[in-house]
């Protein structure tokens, strides 16, 4: 499993949800990637799903969606051992992701078993 199918959600219900467009995230999303481009201690730049991701975790903050993927990445750097057996495509992991929905008012599921 890509990790960027692990990110799918419906993204124009969300959009609607909080009254953004294609073409603002877009905006948003150019202005992360040249922010993060100045950042030299940040080991990749994510993909421009996982950094939609952050915005939505963010409430569409530009400055909160920065702060958090600084934090995320620079984390992961200082505790390895913290994210080491934390793979998102791992087989655990995916049962997981299969067992998380989106329900009709925009609130995510998770079922445990």
């Amino acid at each position: 499993m890509d990790t960027n199918e692990l990110l799918q959600v419906d993204k124009d219900l969300i959009r609607k949800e909080w009254g953004k467009t294609k073409n603002d995230i877009i905006k948003d999303i150019l202005i992360i990637r040249e922010w993060l481009k100045t950042q030299k201690h940040l080991p990749e730049i994510p993909s421009d799903n996982a950094i939609e991701f952050f915005l939505t975790n963010c409430k569409f903050s530009i400055e909160k969606t920065k702060q958090n993927l600084d934090m995320y990445y620079t984390v992961q750097n200082l505790i390895p051992d913290l994210y080491q057996k934390c793979n998102p495509c791992s087989p655990d992991m995916e049962t997981a992701y299969q067992l998380t929905f989106m329900e009709e008012e925009n609130f995510r599921v998770q079922m445990e078993i």
